[in-house]
Formats: structure tokens, C-alpha cells, sequence
């Protein structure tokens, strides 16, 4: 008996979970053993080409959880029209995708400013003693002092800004939150394009143009594209992959992940082309995970319960607020223990709180769900105001 639709979800948002894992342990070594990961703020040091070198790089490669985010997103968005077939449910999930993805990004913007106005910076005293360009660059923190705090401007940023401008500086991991908003209503243009589509030649050319369009305009729209033509292909045609098929499907992702083309080609000049050619790498291997948690059972069944399953739940809510719990949490550590344990200790401790903050804040976010499944009957209202007003036909 294949595993239920449910199941496949829930698998899916496990896999979301663990990519949120990926980027928390990104930023938490960013901010405190700055040395091991190259970034825009910190380069390629010769510590961090050696991580870069090694299949390791899979617990720090938070560019590439992101392209994991976005090709989640392009199937999951467009899986239930694809099998169903109902263009109700796509203008729903359209509907509620604004309100959806604000609800969370509210609550931490307001959270940063509150924590911001109340507590005092300590993100560029550490910064200075760990080396972190981002720590000073890139976490909220160190944005105290150098901008009008407001909880007005806050609420703006969180409720509407951060979706139409891309501002972020409350809390710069909602940078990813633009690329989601637009690309999920490509996802849903896309969607009713192929559903129009009926030859299979048709639709291969369709997603093969779709994908160069949007790689062309950038590697994250490309995601959501390549995740939405996944989801189709496995609505059309629906298998069960065999247990090797999986276990080879995952493999690849993981050497994919775990491997930056800078590490193979090595230091100097190429390291550009490294950066380049990863996304393409990494967008690959997303797509061969969300294959293998759709369709082989095994992971289907591992993934869908337990502690993959929790994963899952809190995985939004540990995104937006573990820049804060860095900044705040794992800062005041930092400063309070002695030197050769102050990193390490900050490290958990920013962990260890971002998962404790996420906990309640996924409670949020499932409540504010449900009160949004009310906007469902809005498609069903729209319709049946249309048909009352239009003209009978003609006997």
C-alpha cells in the first residue's frame, strides 16, 4: 500500500526541518568560529577552503538549505492543484499566501525591536574579539545604533515590506522571504500553464522553457520552477520508487551538498566559478531529496513521524528567530564565560535557544494557520457570485 498523501507532506516539511537545522548551524559558525565558513562577509580563508574540501561542508552550507526552501516550496505549492485539478484550490493558496508567511515574520520583526530597544548591543564587542564580518555586518544586533529603532517601522517591515522591497535589516534571514512570496505566485502562473497543456511532449518542452526563463532571472526562481515541474510530473504520473532508487537519490544529495565546486577546483580564482556553478549543484540535489521523501516509502515512513515530524512543525518558526537568539542569547554567552570555552558555549546556547523560542512560536504559527483555512471559501464565494449575476442562457 503506497504511503498517503498526509504522510508525503509531512515527510517533506521534515526535510524543510532539517535545512532550517542547516542554516541555524551556518549562522551560529559564522558567529563564533568564523574561520571555517567562507561567506560574502568573511571570503574564503584557508580554514575554510579545508572545510570546503571536505563532505563536512553539509552541516555548514546554509546557500544551499535555502535552494532546498525553494524547490520544497514549488512542489508543495502546486501539488494539490496537480492532483486534484481544482483551480479553487490554487486562487486559495494564493489567497492566503501573503497572510500566511506574515504572520511569523511579524512576530520576530516585532520580537528584534523589542529585544533591541530593551537590551544592550553586544554584536560588535564579539564580532571584534571572534572575527565575525557578519556578526557585525549581518545579524540585527549590530544594527543598534545605526538606525531609528521603531516598533511602527518594525511592524511595517514585518507585515508588508519585507514582501514588496525585500527589507530585511530587523532580521536578515527574512531576506529568503521575498524570493518566497514571488515565487510562489510563479509557482501558481506556472501551474495553471501546465495544467492547459495536455501533450506530454508539450509539457516537456513547456517546463524545459519555464526553467531557462527563470534560471535566467536567477537560480532561486529556477528552483521553485524546477520543484512546481517535479510536482507535476509525479501527479501525471505517480511511482513508488524502489528502496535502491532512494538510497542512491539521497547519496547523490548528500555528496552534492557536502561538496563546494571551490573545494574541488581549489583556492584562488576559481573559487568565483565555484560559487557559481553551486546553486546549479545544490538545486540538483534539492530536487533529488523532495523525489525521494515523495516517493520512496521508506523515507516516507522515517520522515513522517517523531523527531523528523517535530522538525518539521517548528522549522519556520526557528528560521526567522535564530538570528535573534544568536545576537542576544548567544552573544551575552560569549561575554560571560571564559576565553576558550567562550565559543563553544555560545554555540549551544544559541542553539539550544532558537529551538526553546521556536517551540512557542510554532504554536503561534499553527494557530494562525487554522484561523486562515477560513479564507478557503473565498474561491467558492467569488464563484457563486459570479454565477448568480451572470445572464441565463437563452432557451
Amino acid at each position: 500500500m503506497g504511503a498517503s498523501h498526509s504522510n508525503k507532506l509531512v515527510a517533506l516539511e521534515s526535510l524543510r526541518g532539517i535545512a532550517a537545522c542547516v542554516v541555524v548551524i551556518t549562522h551560529c559558525t559564522l558567529a563564533f568560529y568564523p574561520q571555517f565558513v567562507a561567506s560574502l562577509y568573511n571570503g574564503m580563508t584557508p580554514s575554510a577552503f579545508q572545510v570546503y574540501a571536505g563532505p563536512w561542508l553539509i552541516l555548514f552550507n546554509g546557500a544551499a538549505a535555502v535552494l532546498i526552501f525553494f524547490v520544497l516550496s514549488g512542489f508543495v505549492l502546486s501539488r494539490r492543484y496537480f492532483l486534484t485539478g481544482d483551480a479553487s484550490v490554487l486562487l486559495a493558496s494564493a489567497i492566503k499566501r501573503w497572510p500566511r508567511l506574515m504572520g511569523l515574520v511579524l512576530v520576530s520583526t516585532i520580537t528584534s525591536v523589542t529585544l533591541l530597544i530593551t537590551l544592550p548591543d553586544r554584536t560588535i564587542l564579539v564580532a571584534e574579539i571572534s572575527g565575525s564580518a557578519w556578526l557585525y555586518g549581518a545579524a540585527f544586533g549590530g544594527m543598534q545604533g545605526r538606525l531609528e529603532l521603531s516598533f511602527v517601522d518594525a511592524f511595517m517591515q514585518g507585515a508588508l515590506l519585507t514582501f514588496v522591497r525585500g527589507d530585511s535589516y530587523y532580521n536578515t534571514s527574512l531576506w529568503t522571504m521575498w524570493w518566497e512570496f514571488v515565487g510562489s505566485f510563479i509557482v501558481f502562473a506556472f501551474a495553471l500553464l501546465l495544467a492547459k497543456v495536455r501533450a506530454g511532449a508539450t509539457a516537456a518542452a513547456a517546463m524545459m522553457i519555464a526553467s531557462a526563463l527563470a534560471f535566467f532571472w536567477s537560480p532561486y526562481i529556477g528552483a521553485f520552477v524546477i520543484g512546481a515541474s517535479l510536482s507535476y510530473v509525479l501527479a501525471r504520473r505517480p511511482v513508488v520508487l524502489p528502496t535502491s532508487v532512494g538510497v542512491a537519490l539521497v547519496a547523490f544529495a548528500v555528496v552534492a551538498l557536502g561538496f563546494h565546486p571551490s573545494g574541488w577546483l581549489g583556492p584562488g580564482p576559481l573559487v568565483k566559478m565555484g560559487g557559481t556553478v553551486g546553486p546549479y549543484l545544490w538545486i540538483a540535489a534539492a530536487t533529488a531529496l523532495v523525489l525521494a521523501f515523495a516517493a520512496c516509502e521508506p523515507f516516507i515512513r522515517a520522515m513522517s513521524s517523531g523527531f523528523f515530524a517535530w522538525l518539521g512543525r517548528i522549522s519556520f518558526a526557528l528560521y526567522v528567530i535564530h538570528v535573534a537568539m544568536i545576537a542576544h542569547v548567544g552573544c551575552l554567552v560569549y561575554l560571560s564565560v571564559p576565553g576558550s570555552i567562550a565559543a563553544p558555549s555560545a554555540f549551544l546556547a544559541a542553539v539550544v535557544a532558537s529551538f526553546a523560542a521556536a517551540i512557542p512560536l510554532s504554536a503561534f504559527d499553527r494557530l494562525w494557520l487554522k484561523k486562515l483555512r477560513a479564507l478557503d471559501s473565498i474561491p467558492r464565494c467569488l464563484d457563486s457570485w459570479f454565477r448568480r449575476r451572470m445572464p441565463a442562457p437563452a432557451e
